[in-house]
């Protein structure tokens, strides 16, 4: 199983690569090559006479070098003749990416610009630049083409430049586009999901810091990269952000926050306990660089200044390292799956440095920034099989296999005599059962009153009954109403939300529920709860009467009760006190076709005839054992008949009830 998720998982990167290859890869359709060629100057060709400079195609990625203090404007200018096959076309130019602002000039007319404000010029560096040409602009000659760029700190020219048919470098721009832009709002949605996710799993489900460091490095992960790529939103330009704190924030301030999360994300998954004092000289080697390097002005940040922020960074890759080293070199759990999932930052950067600097392949996208997101996605299926693992583990310690507990010679059990039915001063009708695919049931009820104490409900999937909980409130009349509401409200939510806990965990929280909300209510619950799963049960009882179990066959009848302090503990307690621990135990065991059990109210354990004797646990469990084989009604029925007959004289002055779950 763990090799087929690997193998599925190196095919999707696989997959992601070829793609990429394939919808950047170049063609061979008539076009003029604008990626080599080209002169420079530092004033413009266009208003005065210059004198042009040869530039390095090499250099096209470090136009920064040729400005004095790495910031200003620079001209870049080239000549072509335009091929037979393009004239009197619809032509535009593709030029990929520029940092950070551009003009294009054709024979000394402006034909398109990106990035420009009159106060604040701003462009991300991966926005791709498309421009169409008017026909008219275009020399059957020589024609000449100036690309106004303006660097600060860092400049370049990237990607296959061309001019071309207008669908050609279309949809040369709009692959471009994708694979360096859009697609990184995709990872930013996805993201954002499993951001909210693992919030909501870390609050409901596992108290574990893990998954809340991975939430909130989703979150800010998600801002990154909307805000490096947010001019692919139609509904917001933000061209008016100062470049200067938007470089910064985004290429240093950020990453670094995202960064400190990780390392804390890597201890709490590796349950390694920190100091708080060395987290927080972990924070200040980290992040000070960054607000230092921040407060600079953009003029400043050259040379040593601008590696300030990278310094910040080394004291953290050592410690990741040196952790997942540790966990390796001892052969921790997930240690090799985590470290999988980290290595794909440097993977991508890799290619990168392999195919553009190393084969200046420049119309194949960059991936670097897309190491980060593909490390979340895999880190959250580890999160998820390790979480399942874990639950996994804590339900099996949470719930003894009754097969286990009941290996000593069972009972004897003396079967009761039928009688016939007595003249009756009380009826107890059986109640209209809902319907369910997987179990039936048969229940009856009789209020004593307008308000009734017993509370019970069945949880459901569709038509699959999930569950039950059977509960008897006790306390003070004058606030049981109102007690009754919050605790129906604390259950039903506390099973339907705990589906992926153990039993236990749901009582515990159900129990921390009503004592939050309860205030001076003088009252209490006893407790059943049942989940219902394909061949087996989980049972937890707190405080309440045993519920029986019964096979098929009708050979086996017992209480579903265990020998042990700590359960004879729990039989004693309440819920909605603090009596409960988190230590109490649940019960699991099979659960096959035409095996059932039932729940009953404290008033049928405890009705007595006229004698004063009550019906008892042991007549509940011989009168169930009698019962008929075929339906949950008719052994409901039976069982009602029997202690009609037991208790005909003597009124039941409680809510009685009974329920009858059996397997179909």
């Amino acid at each position: 199983m763990k090799t087929s998720v690997l193998n599925k998982f190196l095919l999707f990167i696989l997959l992601f690569f070829s793609a990429a290859f394939v919808s950047c890869s170049n063609n061979t359709v008539d076009k003029v090559e604008l990626d080599s060629g080209w002169k420079y100057s530092l004033k413009n060709p266009n208003t005065e006479e210059v004198s042009l400079q040869y530039l390095p195609d090499a250099e096209l990625e470090n136009l920064q070098n040729f400005i004095p203090g790495k910031s200003g404007t620079i001209y870049l200018t080239k000549t072509f003749m335009l091929p037979q096959s393009l004239q009197k076309k619809d032509i535009a130019c593709y030029f990929g990416r520029i940092s950070y602002s551009d003009r294009v000039y054709l024979n000394h007319y402006l034909v398109g610009s990106t990035g420009f404000d009159e106060k604040k010029k701003y462009s991300s560096g991966y926005e791709p630049r498309f421009y169409d040409i008017p026909e008219e602009l275009l020399l059957p000659g020589i024609n000449t083409i100036t690309v106004e760029i303006l660097v600060q700190n860092r400049g370049y020219f990237r990607s296959n430049a061309f001019l071309s048919l207008h669908n050609t470098a279309k949809l040369a721009w709009v692959a471009d586009r994708f694979w360096n832009s859009q697609i990184y709002l995709v990872f930013a949605c996805i993201l954002l999901f499993l951001g909210f996710y693992s919030l909501k799993t870390f609050v409901k489900i596992n108290s574990k810091r893990d998954v809340l460091f991975y939430s909130l490095m989703c979150f800010i992960s998600v801002f990154a990269l909307s805000l490096f790529y947010v001019n692919e939103l139609p509904f917001f330009n933000f061209y008016k952000l100062n470049y200067n704190i938007f470089y910064k924030v985004t290429g240093f301030v950020l990453p670094a926050v995202i960064f400190f999360l990780f390392t804390l994300f890597v201890d709490s998954f590796f349950e390694r306990a920190v100091k708080t004092n060395i987290i927080i000289i972990r924070a200040a080697v980290l992040i000070v660089p960054q607000l230092v390097y921040l407060c600079i002005p953009m003029r400043l940040s050259i040379g040593f200044i601008s590696w300030i922020p990278y310094f910040g960074f080394i004291p953290g890759i050592i410690q990741v390292i040196f952790v997942l080293y540790l966990q390796l070199n001892s052969s921790k759990r997930n240690s090799v799956k985590l470290t999988l999932c980290v290595s794909l930052v440097p993977l991508f950067l890799l290619f990168d440095l392999f195919f553009h600097n190393g084969m200046s392949l420049n119309y194949l996208p960059y991936l670097t920034n897309a190491g980060w997101p593909m490390c979340m996605f895999a880190t959250m299926f580890l999160i998820s099989t390790k979480k399942i693992t874990e639950l996994k583990e804590e339900l099996s310690t949470a719930i003894v296999p009754v097969n286990k507990i009941y290996s000593q010679p069972e009972p004897e059990i003396v079967i009761m005599s039928s009688q016939p039915a007595l003249p009756e001063h009380q009826t107890f009708d059986l109640n209209k059962a809902p319907v369910f695919d997987n179990f039936e049931i048969a229940f009856c009820h009789k209020p004593s009153g307008t308000l009734s104490s017993n509370m019970f409900e069945f949880f459901t999937d569709s038509n699959i009954l999930k569950g039950l909980a059977f509960c008897e409130a006790s306390g003070s009349d004058s606030s049981l109403e109102q007690f009754i509401s919050l605790a129906k409200n604390s259950v039903s939510v506390n099973f339907t939300d705990g589906n992926l806990l153990p039993l236990t965990k749901v009582m515990q929280n159900i129990n921390t529920g009503i004592i939050n909300e309860k205030g001076d209510y003088d009252n209490s619950l006893s407790a059943i709860l049942i989940r219902l799963l394909d061949t087996r049960i989980e049972y937890v009882n707190v405080g309440h009467a045993p519920a029986f179990y019964r096979n098929e066959k009708g050979s086996k009848c017992m209480a579903i009760q265990i020998n042990s302090d700590i359960y004879a503990q729990q039989a004693q307690g309440t819920v909605g006190t603090e009596e409960i621990t988190s230590d109490y135990k649940g019960i699991g065991f099979a659960f096959n076709h035409g095996d059932s059990i039932i729940i009953y109210s404290d008033s049928f354990m405890n009705a007595s005839n006229v004698h004063g004797e009550p019906f008892g646990q042991d007549r509940i469990c011989q009168a169930f054992l009698q019962s008929p084989a075929e339906s949950a009604e008719a052994k409901l029925s039976y069982i009602i008949n029997m202690f009609q007959n037991y208790t005909h004289d003597v009124p039941v002055k409680k809510d009685l009830t009974v329920i009858i779950v059996q397997k179909k």
